[in-house]
């Protein structure tokens, strides 16, 4: 998979949001050599940043750290992040350090979307031809 495929970004008036695919972004971290680790550690930790599909990697200690640290200097630096996931904060597989960390972020500052997958409510021709 390309990098361009799983960080997207996108220009407003506030500047750049980074639209980050986090189960992806975990997995390239987690077989990474140390110094790519580093880059990459640090560039989750700039500017503006949309994380996509949290919850849903495949979680270690390392990558648990990862995060930690990741939203430990965010909060530090008052630095603007959103979060998408499948699943309310209550059921994200993550600890309780992880959770207050990210509840601390979002406050009352959240939303549900309701209604159907319309990848899966798509019909069967229109889902078989883009190879699902």
């Amino acid at each position: 998979m390309a990098h361009e495929s799983i960080i997207h970004h996108v220009r407003n008036d506030k500047g750049i949001i980074t639209l980050i695919n986090f189960p992806e972004s975990m997995r390239r971290y987690k077989h990474a050599y140390f110094d790519k680790k580093e880059v990459i550690a640090e560039n989750l930790k700039r500017g503006l940043i949309i994380f996509d599909d949290l919850g849903a990697e495949f979680i270690t200690d390392e990558t648990l750290e990862l995060l930690i640290g990741i939203l430990e200097d965010r909060i530090k630096h008052n630095r603007w992040t959103s979060f998408t996931s499948n699943k309310p904060l209550s059921e994200l597989p993550y600890d309780r350090r992880v959770k207050s960390r990210i509840a601390a972020i979002i406050g009352d500052n959240f939303g549900e979307l309701k209604g159907k997958d319309r990848r899966i409510s798509r019909p069967k021709t229109e889902r078989e031809s883009y190879g699902q």
